[in-house]
């Protein structure tokens, strides 16, 4: 089930009045739990989003995003299938996997490497989100 269909947006690390960057993404949530009672699943969530930032568009949301929106929804990164949406470019669609690599202070700093999607993820998020041209 869609539980989520929204732009999210950040304005960069608290700095008082001074916003050093704000960074949008259009964000799509999908509960595989909620569609599928009594079904276990090992990532039950996807997360798909498309970035919104004015300016050359990147992969951006994971690695600027990522942390905000786990924390803000309360998922389980291990069990979350995160993946980015950009229609210009030639595999329109990838997923993260991100490995925590050290501590900053009270955050945990992260590696993202990208793969393409697997025919079944591919699949869910089709039902889910049937207008993306994946």
């Amino acid at each position: 089930m869609l539980i989520y269909d929204n732009i999210f947006t950040w304005e960069g690390p608290d700095q008082g009045e001074n916003v050093l960057w704000l960074i949008s993404c259009h964000l799509r949530i999908i509960d595989l739990s909620l569609s599928h009672p009594g079904v276990t699943f090992l990532k039950p969530k996807i997360v798909v989003a498309s970035d919104m930032t004015e300016g050359p568009k990147r992969k951006i949301c994971a690695e600027t995003l990522g942390r905000q929106i786990y924390r803000h929804f309360g998922f389980d990164m291990r069990r979350t299938l995160w993946a980015e949406y950009d229609p210009l470019l030639p595999h329109r669609i990838m997923a993260a996997h991100m490995t925590p690599r050290y501590h900053d202070g009270n955050e945990i700093i992260y590696s993202i490497q990208w793969r393409k999607l697997l025919n079944s993820e591919r699949d869910l998020i089709k039902r889910f989100l049937p207008v993306l041209d994946i």
